[in-house]
């Protein structure tokens, strides 16, 4: 009877595998080969993770520009549309054909009287800041009932230039 003090072969060999494998894993080149891929990974991470910011902003910006468009092209249809209504039609045949619907009066200003007018209302403007200023002394008070007949009979003039023409 043969008694077998140590490990059998089988068991021999698993256990030198395993101690291999112990040795392997415990080793420095095993730690650089996993740091190596580790780092490939991250930094294969980073570059997607960076890149899909990029290219998030760049869709938004987009987004931005495609809503700007959609503005300037309701705009654009807006002002299409009122240049095919008739109130524009009509607005550009009175202005350019002289055209004159039934019942409205047209008044033409000459260049010279429309000259002469806007001097009054320089002059009318200039009384009214007089009028509104406050002088007590009584000198003022009188130019002051003058300016206010002088705005009284300007007042009557454009009406009866507007009425009565």
């Amino acid at each position: 009877m043969r008694c077998w003090q140590g490990k059998s072969s089988k068991q021999q060999s698993i256990s030198d595998s395993e101690a291999e494998l112990k040795r392997f894993l415990a080793s420095k080149f095993l730690l650089v080969i996993l740091s190596v891929i580790l780092i490939a990974v991250l930094s294969a991470f980073t570059r997607d993770f960076s890149q899909k910011h990029l290219v998030d902003a760049e869709v938004q910006e987009l987004e931005e520009e495609v809503e700007e468009l959609k503005q300037q092209r309701d705009e654009y249809l807006a002002k299409i549309n009122y240049y095919d209504s008739v109130d524009y039609l009509k607005q550009q045949a009175k202005k350019n054909l002289d055209l004159k619907e039934e019942g409205e009066n047209v008044i033409v200003i000459s260049d010279e009287e429309l000259e002469k007018y806007l001097v009054l209302e320089a002059e009318l403007s200039n009384l009214q800041n007089l009028q509104n200023n406050d002088i007590e002394d009584n000198t003022s008070r009188k130019e002051n009932n003058e300016n206010k007949s002088k705005l009284e009979k300007q007042f009557v003039v454009w009406w009866d230039y507007f009425n009565n023409n």
